[in-house]
């Protein structure tokens, strides 16, 4: 067998990306571990699930122009990394080298958003309350089924690849979210 050393040097070249992609898919997979197992546990409501039940409940269509929107408002804070104010939390954005060097990531707070506390520079949705009656009634609710849901220990979906828990013995909240949260430029609700 004659060897040719240029294609040679690229077949090294291309095993070790061959790896270095394998490497990549593994941490992936890891550090999304509980996101995708959380998907599958019996608790866990989807957020199609919850969306459709929030609108039956209320006699509200997906295609209302109120409700199209809030999910487009929703969306437009998160994909800028708002933070996103519901009743009894708050979906924020931090730094975490594990998931990404570049672009923050989601996370969960039940301290007040900072927005409300030091308004400068800070960019939030409110999805709790609105100065709109009819926009409140939505809001409070959304928020309701939330909490409902969450105390009954229910895992749910808040937004597209964005799940909170209650846990029930400490009483805090936990955040988790998929792969397809940190594309942002294409995060938008199906």
């Amino acid at each position: 067998m004659i060897k040719i050393p240029f294609l040679s040097k690229q077949l090294q070249e291309f095993k070790k990306l061959d790896q270095e992609a394998k490497r990549v898919s593994d941490y992936s997979e890891l550090i999304f571990k509980s996101f995708n197992q959380q998907k599958e546990a019996n608790n866990f409501i989807s957020y199609s699930v919850f969306i459709n039940q929030f609108l039956l409940n209320n006699n509200y269509g997906k295609s209302a122009l109120r409700w199209q929107q809030v999910i487009e408002n929703r969306d437009k804070h998160f994909a800028t990394h708002s933070q996103i104010k519901f009743r009894k939390f708050t979906v924020t954005w931090v730094n975490d080298p594990r998931f990404s060097l570049n672009s923050p990531v989601p996370t969960v707070t039940t301290k007040q958003p900072e927005a409300i506390l030091n308004p400068v520079n800070h960019l939030i949705y409110d999805f709790s309350a609105s100065l709109d009656e009819k926009y409140n009634v939505l809001f409070t609710k959304f928020n309701e089924l939330l909490e409902t849901k969450l105390k009954e220990g229910y895992a749910v979906e808040v937004m597209p690849n964005v799940i909170v828990i209650l846990n029930q013995n400490k009483k805090d909240l936990t955040l988790l979210f998929g792969p397809e949260t940190l594309k942002q430029n294409e995060y938008q609700e199906n």
